[in-house]
Parts: structure tokens; sequence; C-alpha cells
């Protein structure tokens, strides 16, 4: 049974690690990829412009190889609008709420309080499997101190955000606002819920 713990545990904590460093990889590649669209589009279409309707054909009328210029402008005008658009979306996302990592750092205290306490019987194990005992406590330890770490770093994250955001000019509303409309939404949610039971009961008595 401690053995079957021990490889739960590292294994859950490998694939979360893992997760992780894949999830962070894939959004920095593709906030990278729409940049050099953008950055590939702009510089097209400053050669476009540069050299004007020049490299088509002479044999086209003039108004039709004024036509086919234009819409090539504004073809790489469309390309880089949209992925300038897509980075700026990529680039401004959050990722996951900050109270999800809140959870997340309390059950992770929660964990670390459980290797505590499994640490305390570790006495009471047979001497030749109280290694894999140890090695538990650790894997557990390890765990929440991750799950901590996890809301600390994100926190951090996102109070420097917020200061690089008010450097810019941009209006970032405090913690007590925040609060405030999250308290507003959850007795909005918990008055339509009784609302919601009392028309219940209300239909069935009828």
């Amino acid at each position: 049974m401690w053995a079957s713990i021990a490889q739960f545990t590292g294994a859950a904590v490998s694939v979360l690690s893992l997760g992780f460093a894949v999830i962070t990889q894939v959004r920095q590649s593709s906030q990278r990829k729409y940049a050099e669209r953008a950055d590939t589009a702009m510089r097209l279409l400053a050669t476009l412009q540069k050299i004007d309707v020049g490299g088509i054909s002479p044999k086209l009328d003039g108004s039709l190889a004024l036509k086919v210029h234009t819409e090539q402008v504004h073809g790489l005008q469309e390309v880089i609008r949209v992925n300038i658009a897509e980075f700026e979306a990529r680039a401004k996302r959050a990722g996951f709420p900050l109270t999800l990592h809140f959870l997340v750092g309390i059950y992770g205290i929660l964990v670390i309080v459980i290797a505590f306490g499994v640490a305390v019987r570790i006495g009471q194990v047979q001497a030749d499997q109280r290694w894999v005992g140890v090695l538990i406590v650790v894997a557990i330890f390890i765990l929440g101190c991750g799950m901590v770490l996890d809301f600390v770093t994100v926190a951090a994250r996102r109070i420097k955000a917020r200061e690089a955001q008010r450097r810019a000019g941009i209006y970032v509303p405090s913690s007590l606002e925040v609060l405030s409309k999250l308290y507003v939404r959850f007795i909005l949610w918990r008055q339509r819920r009784r609302d919601g039971q009392r028309l219940s009961r209300a239909k069935d008595a009828g």
C-alpha cells in the first residue's frame, strides 16, 4: 500500500510539472507565432508600398494593375491587424483565475499538514518498510509546497502585472473593489438560488 501511494504521488507531481511546462511552452509559442506573422506582413507591406505597382505585368491596364496592388495592400493590412489582435489577446490573457490558484494554495497547506500527520506515524511502520514511509512523506510534502508555491508565484506575477498596467496609464481596480464585486456576485447568485427554490416549492405545492 505504501509503495502504491508513493508511486501515485510521484506520478501526480510528474504529471503536474509536465502539464505546466507544456502549457507554458504552447502559450509562448502561440504568442511568438502571431507576432512573427504580423512582423512579416508589415515588412512585406512596406516593400509593396515602396515599389507601388512596380513588378506588375505592363500588359495589364493601368487601372487593373492599381486594383491588384490595392487588393494586395489591403490583404496584408488585414493579416497585420488580425495577428496583432490575436497577439494582444493572448498577451493579456491572465490564465486561470487567481481564485483557483488560491484554492490550490489552501489545499497545498492541507497537504503539508497531512504530510506532517503521516510523518508522526512513521515510527509505527516496520523498520524494513520505514524508508517507504519517509519517501511518501517527502513526496506529499513536496506536492503541498508546490501547490503553495504555485499560488505565491501567480500572486506575485499578478501584482507585478498590475503595477506595470498602472505605469502604462491603465486603470486597475483595487483589491477591495475586486472583492466587493465578487461579494455582490455571490449575494446575487445566492438570491437567485433562493428564488428558484421558492418557485420550485410553489410549483410542487400547486
